[in-house]
């Protein structure tokens, strides 16, 4: 439960866990000792704590207060289209048959900035000097959208900022290599990596280890979400068609992962559009970025072939060079927002 509270003109997100077990204390405890470890620019910051004995729960107050999630941030992009049934092409949106609104403008250029923003993020978890943490919950609803321009006056290269949070069933490990676990754990399965689910699904693959190649895994379908999503209303609508058709119900990334790729595999076509319809003015404007490959290897079945969190940074500043539409990723070397009264 989350809700808004204000303190000396500050506006903090009150996340409350009631104590239903032991269990419950231990997640917001570890929560806690995660995110007052952990000083990245995009990463949600705890301001303190505090405990309702009578109510039987923790109170943590995080900062900044976000306006959307990445789920509800790109239904806002495109949920009225589709609730009118329009949709919007990639070849529609670069030949500029498609009006869109300053909000929408705005929002995409921001999306494609999120890219090397949640990427350097993961990367500064599985990568930190003293400690490791596999965040094991890596989803649109657990990464924030902050509107800078509405809430805040640092600056920023784009309007909307992203924030990975909830770190509730997060792990930390002292290198890589013990992070490499086999004992169950809650997940989401809908992000969930192959070998994540394995292990929950069957006895007989308890011997599954499951390392941070799963975070990536999480990753790389977020990825493919905002990737669908740039490229228009109309495959952000079909990359969700595509996993709602499987015949056993399941929506899962990783049980649809041929339909998600095929439908990757389309929009790495329209790279040629791209090239060969924008002149020089429209593509220093592009916002359509296509990480179609590294999305692919980032999903890879086989947690051995996929790409680590540094390596795909490494892959999203060289794409840098071939469209001008991935932002720069300097933001993400400074240090978590400092407070600011609500505006």
């Amino acid at each position: 439960m989350v809700d808004v509270v204000t303190c000396r003109r500050i506006r903090l997100a009150r996340k409350r866990i009631f104590f239903r077990d032991k269990l419950s204390r231990e997640e917001a405890a570890d929560e806690v000792s995660h995110l007052q470890r952990l000083n990245h620019a995009h990463i949600i910051r705890v301001i303190g704590t505090y405990v309702l004995p009578a109510a039987r729960s923790v109170n943590i107050l995080l900062y900044p207060v976000a306006e959307y999630n990445l789920e509800t941030f790109l239904d806002e992009i495109w949920g009225a289209e589709l609730s009118a049934d329009i949709t919007w092409t990639a070849a529609q949106l670069f030949s500029k048959a498609s009006p869109l609104s300053p909000f929408q403008l705005s929002a995409l250029s921001s999306l494609s900035s999120f890219f090397t923003c949640l990427s350097n993020t993961v990367a500064h978890l599985h990568g930190a000097a003293a400690y490791v943490i596999k965040h094991m919950d890596i989803k649109p609803t657990n990464i924030l959208v902050r509107d800078m321009h509405a809430s805040s006056t640092l600056p920023h290269p784009t309007r909307f900022k992203a924030y990975l949070s909830d770190f509730g069933i997060a792990r930390s490990y002292d290198s890589a290599a013990a992070a490499d676990t086999a004992s169950r754990t809650a997940f989401t399965r809908t992000w969930a990596a192959p070998e994540v689910v394995a292990n929950a699904a069957d006895d007989d693959a308890r011997d599954v280890r499951r390392g941070l190649p799963a975070d990536v895994f999480s990753l790389g379908a977020v990825f493919a979400e905002m990737t669908c999503a740039l490229a228009g209303s109309y495959h952000w609508a079909e990359l969700r068609r595509a996993r709602e058709r499987n015949i056993d119900g399941d929506r899962s990334f990783q049980g649809n992962r041929a339909e998600v790729v095929g439908l990757l595999e389309i929009l790495d076509d329209l790279k040629g559009f791209q090239s060969g319809k924008a002149d020089a003015a429209a593509e220093r404007e592009m916002f359509f970025v296509f990480p179609i490959s590294l999305c692919v290897r980032m999903m890879s079945l086989d947690p051995d072939e996929r790409p680590e969190a540094k390596e795909v940074v490494g892959e999203l500043r060289r794409l840098r060079g071939w469209g001008k539409g991935l932002p720069d990723d300097s933001c993400c070397a400074g240090v978590a927002d400092a407070l600011e009264p609500a505006l």
